[in-house]
């Protein structure tokens, strides 16, 4: 399934390359991956449309995880809400999406 994963967008997520670059910092796409996760049809957004519910709160944990250097942040069970498919989809995404995620230098 992971080929089935759409990774963009990726322009702003390559413009912040140079940002992060210079401040020699990580880069969490977790912009992208939520675009990722509404392309399989997953709701990441509370009911207000503005604020993560619990699987965009999940899964975007995961990714500032790894971001920071956890060595396997896809352990973690997912919280309650989210249906194991989701859950099994939003982990995919997330693994996927680390090969995007750019560690310091």
């Amino acid at each position: 399934m992971v080929n089935q994963i759409k990774i963009g967008p990726e322009i702003p997520f390559r413009e912040s390359e140079s940002l992060r670059r210079s401040m020699n910092a990580a880069l969490a796409p977790i912009g992208p991956a939520w675009l990722a996760a509404m392309d399989q049809g997953i709701k990441v957004h509370a009911h207000d449309g503005y604020h993560a519910n619990a699987a965009g709160a999940w899964l975007a944990a995961m990714l500032l995880a790894a971001a920071l250097g956890v060595a396997d942040p896809y352990t973690a069970p997912p919280p309650g809400g989210v249906p194991p498919s989701d859950a099994a989809m939003l982990t995919e995404i997330a693994r996927a999406m680390t090969g995007s995620t750019i560690q310091p230098d």
